[in-house]
């Protein structure tokens, strides 16, 4: 009997007993879909955030400048840029909407951050009214401020601040909230008291779009700025490149990890499923004994019986991943269809399917060995007494 008419053989065992084996192959299929839908729809979270986190366009580099002092950067300091071949132009311009300022409360000394309200559209009152601040000499507070202590907050109602020796009145208290991510200053002034005490913003950001030739490298462009601008500025200030790329290589990573973590979690069902065949085994051994026995009577060894049971448990694994492969596919593609980025590799496939076969091969060599090493007259008396 050649390998091919074995394998027919035993399929057609395994479908003798559908109930233990169709839970099995069950159990194997349900497990492959979960584990492999949470990585598709991982990657294509992975993928979906790389793609919003990339730079607007690839011939643009962004220079963030970084001082002790308080002075700000103007397009004048980087009039050196015109002479790189590269460069194609520049803007200088701010990260921030606020202003460093010296304030007075409470007879306390306080460097607060202060920003027009116009500048903020997403936060949340506390306490006042946002017209107050269109009223001479109204302010309000954010009462996440590192200065002011929480237990004091409802007493500075109506109190009094100085801002660079001019006097307010705090009209009310606000907070941020997520889509601000936190960024809020401490005290929200209309725009016309922002422009009368003289407050500005400070340019800290140089955006540079270049026309990259072939003999350079964006890192090298980057370089030949920074050089250039501790040469001729030195002492002023530092820029440091912010690199997008690296951002979104980072949280490309991020989620990555995480769905690994939920991977793995979710692989216990894999394994449980490949230890299943284990408990199949034992039934399928219980039910076929005379089945074994007479196999046994008629000529087939202890290896011939321990190798049946493996090969068998084997094809109910490989069929399970093979269908959950599949449906796992067309699941996909349904997803993507309905427009929702999802991915998955063949290597992928390929290594969770790996996880139950291994598991499910180790877990049936001791049923099948008990099989094997059934006494045939123990078993011709059970059946026959």
């Amino acid at each position: 009997m050649n390998i091919r008419e074995k394998l027919v053989y035993r399929i057609k065992d395994v479908r003798s007993y559908p109930k233990q084996n169709g839970a099995v192959l069950v159990s194997v299929i349900i497990s492959m879909i979960s584990v492999l839908l949470i990585i598709a729809i991982g990657n294509g979270l992975a993928n979906n955030i790389a793609s919003q986190l990339k730079p607007m366009s690839s011939n643009k580099l962004s220079f963030l400048y970084t001082s002790n002092t308080k002075q700000s950067i103007s397009d004048k300091d980087f009039s050196y840029l015109n002479n790189i071949p590269e460069v194609q132009s520049f803007n200088v311009s701010s990260d921030e909407k606020m202003s460093n300022v010296d304030t007075l409360l409470k007879q306390e000394q306080h460097l607060a951050t202060i920003g027009k309200i116009t500048d903020f559209s997403t936060f949340k009152i506390i306490k006042g009214n946002k017209n107050a601040l269109d009223t001479d000499n109204s302010v309000f507070i954010n009462q996440s401020a590192l200065w002011i202590r929480p237990s004091v907050l409802n007493s500075l109602i109506n109190s009094s601040i100085f801002i660079n020796g001019k006097m307010f009145i705090i009209k009310g208290l606000y907070t941020t909230n997520l889509l601000d991510g936190g960024n809020l200053p401490d005290i929200l002034i209309s725009a016309t008291h922002f422009k009368n005490l003289g407050l500005h913003i400070s340019n800290n950001m140089l955006n540079v779009n270049f026309d990259l030739k072939s003999e350079h490298s964006i890192k090298k462009l980057e370089d030949t700025i920074i050089d250039q601008y501790d040469e001729l500025h030195s002492g002023d200030g530092g820029l440091v490149v912010l690199d997008d790329t690296v951002l979104s290589d980072s949280m490309h990573g991020l989620v990555s990890k995480i769905t690994t973590l939920v991977v793995i979690v979710a692989s216990i069902s894999l394994i449980v499923s490949g230890f299943s065949i284990s408990s199949s085994m034992y039934a399928n051994i219980a039910i076929r004994s005379n089945e074994i026995g007479l196999r046994r009577t008629l000529g087939a060894t202890r290896k011939n019986i321990r190798n049946q049971f493996i090969i068998e448990g084997l094809i109910l694994l490989v069929a399970g991943v093979f269908i959950g492969d599949i449906i796992s596919q067309v699941a996909v593609l349904i997803m993507k269809v309905l427009g929702i980025d999802t991915y998955i590799s063949v290597e992928e496939m390929l290594m969770v399917g790996f996880i139950p076969i291994i598991i499910g091969f180790i877990s049936s060599i001791s049923p099948a060995t008990i099989a094997a090493n059934k006494n045939i007259t123990d078993i011709l008396k059970s059946e026959y007494n």
